[in-house]
Parts: structure tokens; sequence; C-alpha cells
């Protein structure tokens, strides 16, 4: 929508956690799959964790396309840190998330995780679901813990 509407702006989309290989990516319903990839082959750059989540995301664009059966599927190449898809290019690069180690060693001793950590070990093998959030507030963490809270209720 970004770029029908501001054609000349720079797109920059940056992960910050691994990209899927398209055996995991084809979990997803082809139509997300479809939106997902359509979404990000339209931005000008796209930043991974690492190497292996730029191959990763490769791999699926060229999986994506290989299984579709129209006879106008675009060219893709890649060279130089560089995805060519049709006429297209995206810049892939490595932008290592910031990762606050120190900081998450102390959070193991509060005595609120431990007591997590020895529920999870002594519990009986059922589902569990853990989410990892970080705490600045314009990562939603608020709306992440009622969503999560209301997928418990349902």
């Amino acid at each position: 929508m970004i770029r029908e509407r501001h054609p000349k702006s720079l797109i920059h989309f940056s992960f910050e956690t691994p990209w899927p290989w398209p055996s995991e990516l084809e979990l997803l319903p082809i139509a997300w799959r479809s939106k997902l990839l359509d979404s990000l082959l339209a931005a000008d750059v796209v930043s991974f964790p690492t190497d292996a989540d730029i191959n990763a995301f490769i791999a699926c664009v060229r999986s994506f396309f290989s299984s579709q059966s129209d006879d106008h599927l675009p060219e893709i190449k890649y060279r130089s840190s560089t995805l060519i898809v049709g006429t297209h290019s995206i810049r892939l690069s490595v932008l290592a998330p910031l990762v606050r180690s120190p900081k998450f060693k102390e959070v193991v001793r509060f005595p609120q995780t431990q007591r997590f950590i020895y529920d999870l070990a002594v519990a009986e093998p059922i589902h569990t679901f853990v989410t990892v959030e970080r705490s600045e507030p314009h990562k939603n963490i608020v709306r992440a813990i009622n969503a999560y809270g209301e997928l418990l209720n349902r």
C-alpha cells in the first residue's frame, strides 16, 4: 500500500527473528504466503538477523515462484546482496538485533523467574506457550500480553 501511495518512498523492513525455510513457510495458507512475500518484495531493503536468514528468504522466494503456474513468472536473480525479481531490486542485508544478554542473565536470577522455571520443569507434560516480547512501549507489549490472554481464554 505504501508503494502504491508513495512510489518514490524508500521502504526498509527489518526482521529481528529468524526467517523460515520454504518447508516451514508452506505451513501458512497460500494466500497468506502470497501477501507476505508480495509485500516484502515491494520493499527496497529487507534486513535479517543473519546470512542464513537471507538464504532462507531467497529459497522461499524461489520456491514460491516456482510453484506458480503462471506463464509470465518474473526472473529471479541474486548477486552482490541484491535480489532482483523481475525489474525490481531489493537489497538484502544483515542487521543483527540488539541483544542485551547481561541484562537477560540478571532476569534469570529473579525469584519469579526461578519459580516459573521450576514450575515448567516439574509440571505434567502439557502444551506450553511461551512468548518473548521486548519491553519497549512502541513494540506493543501490552497488546501482545492482552492478545495472548485472549488466546488462552478462547
